[in-house]
């Protein structure tokens, strides 16, 4: 929520500067001393605000994915997980007795008592 406010308060900034801006003209000085055609300063001012949104959206894809990715992983590992769960309690209800390789089958014979 608090994003859109932030991007509804640049807006009517930018829509402000560019009402009151419309007649002047400006050239922008570019590498090795070319000058661009002139352009207003909305027009500049807008360009550059869509160009900021580009880069910050492709400079934070990257770490985007890669949690998506993880949070994908860790979702597949937590459905295992209660899979493994639900079976274990079916174990337990049905009083079944799960081989172990440290229990020796005398063991069984001397709890029945």
């Amino acid at each position: 929520m608090i994003r859109l406010i932030f991007l509804a308060a640049i807006l009517s900034l930018l829509a402000a500067f560019s009402f009151f801006n419309h007649e002047e003209k400006i050239s922008i000085v570019l590498f090795f001393g070319n000058v661009s055609k002139k352009i207003s300063p909305a027009t500049l001012a807008v360009s550059a605000f869509v160009a900021g949104m580009l880069l910050s959206a492709c400079i934070t894809a990257p770490s985007w994915i890669k949690v998506l990715l993880k949070q994908r992983r860790q979702m597949k590992r937590i459905e295992q997980l209660e899979e493994e769960l639900d079976k274990t309690r079916a174990a337990a209800r049905d009083n079944v007795r799960s081989p172990s390789p440290f229990r020796k089958p005398s063991d069984d014979l001397s709890n029945d008592v």
